[in-house]
């Protein structure tokens, strides 16, 4: 153990009596575990004398009760020298270690070599200079690697969802405490498409029972979310830990790449759990909350209408009576001919024929779309719409787009249906679909999952 002992002091060099220190473990050493605390209260004089074990911690005071506050963080080796808490918080940690170290250090291996033939003395004192440079270096550089942190397959039953933590912040109200997530394939892995989740996490400005309203913000670029078969992000506060704690849930045999971006730290990885924890577990965590993925505008879920405007998109068809006299347009942003329609990818499998004169037949969907737009009508620069349209839909979900001119009637005062049209010569009418739930394909290895693989850990890739 390494004696750390002094008087603390104030700005105005007064003694602070009554201060606790406290020190919070970083990481599981070879004595001590991960997030274990430990207490001191100086005396009258403002003296204080703690023996430490070796370890990195986290420092803490408070005075008379008042909110803790973190003042930094130390790191005691076995051949530590005994000195002041001030003297432990001044010495550069691993985030500090530079370029310019790093050949000040290889400079002085060389020397140390060249040393060596002159004195045995010499010799030795230069290997222990060496082996503390390099011990501290070696620490600096595995604790900066950054690389996939969980275990790359969610273990489990088809059907079944499984959670894992992945980080923990604790509560502050000043600082720049944060971590940043970069997460490839979080949908089912027989999914095609570009699906990647940037996730911010932050403890700053929360409380025990909510985070800030940007304390976990989750963007979404490609494929659109889907609740599923794609994953999600969740938090809780541990009253145990005192702490804010992030979770990703997922269903089985999923595959995502979750990888750390980058802590906003002065030491890289300080507030994410260590490798050793990472596992799959089937029960949900108490206080786990879900929260909302916020979408990037993309030809994944936008597209432009036949009048230049962008709109939301699910599964979309553009109906037109000649596909093969359209301009460029009219494939643009992902859509493929089916007939006299381009669809797009979510819209695989949907057809469309004309039957006669403004009659167009819609197949391989469920109907139109249950929430939002369904139908957008061709219109001039004026925005006046160049012809009439009406639909209906089968039982079995075939569509039946009747296009007509605008006959105004006296007796309504509205625009009504004339006499039966094509669609106007280059132009399109854009229908949004409701299609038929896609099957999951399972994943080949499933039939060989056993309950084994219940609440175990994987090396990550």
């Amino acid at each position: 153990m390494v004696l750390i002992s002094g008087v603390l002091k104030g700005p105005y060099g007064d003694s602070r009596s009554g201060v606790t220190i406290t020190m919070r473990s970083m990481k599981t050493s070879s004595t001590v575990l991960n997030l274990a605390k430990s207490q001191s209260v100086t005396d009258d004089t403002g003296r204080y004398s703690l023996n430490v074990e070796p370890g990195a911690y986290e420092v803490i005071v408070s005075v008379y009760g008042a909110q803790p506050e973190r003042v930094g963080t130390i790191e005691v080796y076995t051949d530590s020298l005994p000195g002041t808490l001030n003297d432990f918080l001044r010495r550069p940690g691993e985030s500090d270690i530079t370029p310019e170290i790093v050949q000040t250090v290889d400079r002085l291996r060389a020397d140390a070599a060249l040393s060596a033939d002159k004195s045995a003395a010499s010799a030795a004192a230069a290997k222990i200079s060496e082996n503390n440079a390099a011990g501290t270096l070696a620490s600096a550089i595995k604790n900066g690697g950054y690389g996939q942190i969980v275990p790359p397959r969610i273990n489990g039953p088809i059907g079944a969802r499984r959670y894992c933590k992945i980080a923990e912040c604790p509560i502050s109200s000043t600082g720049a405490t944060a971590v940043h997530f970069a997460v490839i394939g979080g949908r089912n892995y027989g999914v095609i498409g570009m699906d990647i989740k940037y996730v911010y996490f932050t403890g700053r400005g929360s409380t025990i029972t909510s985070l800030h309203a940007r304390g976990l913000e989750i963007l979404s670029l490609g494929l659109t979310p889907n609740s599923v078969s794609d994953i999600e992000f969740g938090a809780l506060y541990n009253n145990t830990i005192s702490r804010w704690e992030l979770w990703v849930c997922g269903p089985a045999f999923n595959v995502p790449n979750i990888t750390l971006l980058s802590s906003i730290r002065e030491s890289p990885m300080l507030d994410v759990v260590p490798m050793g924890d990472y596992k799959w577990q089937a029960e949900q965590p108490l206080g786990y909350k879900a929260y909302a993925i916020k979408n990037t505008w993309s030809d994944y879920n936008a597209t432009v209408d036949g009048n230049g405007f962008l709109k939301a998109a699910s599964p979309i068809a553009r109906l037109a009576s000649s596909p093969e006299s359209m301009q460029d347009d009219y494939l643009s942003g992902g859509f493929s001919l089916s007939g006299c329609a381009a669809v797009n990818g979510e819209a695989e499998g949907v057809s469309a024929e004309r039957v006669s004169v403004g009659v167009y037949k819609v197949t391989g969907a469920l109907g139109f779309a249950e929430d939002g737009w369904n139908i957008e009508v061709p219109q001039d620069v004026n925005g006046n719409r160049l012809c009439f349209v009406s639909a209906n839909t089968g039982k079995d979900g075939t569509i039946y787009v009747k296009v007509s001119k605008r006959r105004f009637d006296i007796d309504t005062a509205a625009i009504v249906a004339g006499e039966p049209m094509d669609i106007p010569a280059g132009r399109w009418i854009d229908l949004r679909l409701e299609m038929p739930a896609r099957e999951v394909e399972a994943a080949p290895e499933a039939v060989e999952e056993t309950a084994a693989l219940e609440n175990v850990n994987v090396d990550p890739i």
